[in-house]
């Protein structure tokens, strides 16, 4: 399985940079930051088209994280809140 990270450091700019990696390296699954995009402008159908399944929490200018992957992802959770409890003494 082949499992791959990118700052895109904005993912209008760099998409086509990422599906030709995709293409070339036939990665299982690849988390992408610094997005600078929100949700709704996102390339879901792109990725789909890819054969890609897509999570994504964007921001407008800055930040923005998404995970891509050949099977699609189950069991998520969004926005993690800190713990209010210290585990260390």
């Amino acid at each position: 399985m082949k499992i791959a990270t990118w700052n895109v450091n904005s993912l209008k700019v760099r998409l086509q940079h990422v599906m030709d990696w995709l293409r070339a390296t036939g990665a299982d699954c690849l988390c992408l930051q610094e997005l600078k995009l929100e949700e709704a402008s996102f390339p879901t159908d792109a990725f789909l088209d890819a054969g890609y399944h897509s999570v994504v929490l964007g921001q407008k200018t800055y930040n923005g994280v998404a995970i891509l992957s050949r099977t699609p992802l189950t069991d998520l959770t969004n926005n993690i809140r800190r713990s209010t409890t210290s585990t260390s003494g």
